[in-house]
């Protein structure tokens, strides 16, 4: 069975997204470091990016000041910091 990450949806309701995001965090164990970065509004607690993170507690979550208000130099200085922070785990 091959399964495209990209044809997920994001609906938690949805039968076929729940199988094949349960399947792909089992297939993607894996030994990096996990930076979530979520859009506008933090990716609420049913979207995909927060459950695979609640799966992954040593994945890491871009922390921004404010996640409905968007700077982009601000996310990108806050994006910069936060790798700079993991490439010292490594």
């Amino acid at each position: 069975m091959t399964i495209n990450p990209f044809d997920l949806r994001c609906c938690l309701n949805s039968r076929a997204f729940t199988l094949d995001a349960r399947l792909l965090m089992e297939i993607w164990q894996m030994d990096y470091p996990v930076l979530v970065v979520p859009g506008i509004g933090n990716s609420g607690p049913l979207h995909w990016q927060s459950v695979w993170q609640a799966a992954h507690p040593d994945w890491q979550r871009l922390a921004v000041e404010d996640w409905d208000y968007v700077v982009c130099d601000d996310w990108v200085s806050a994006i910069e910091r936060q790798l700079e922070r993991v490439r010292h785990l490594v």
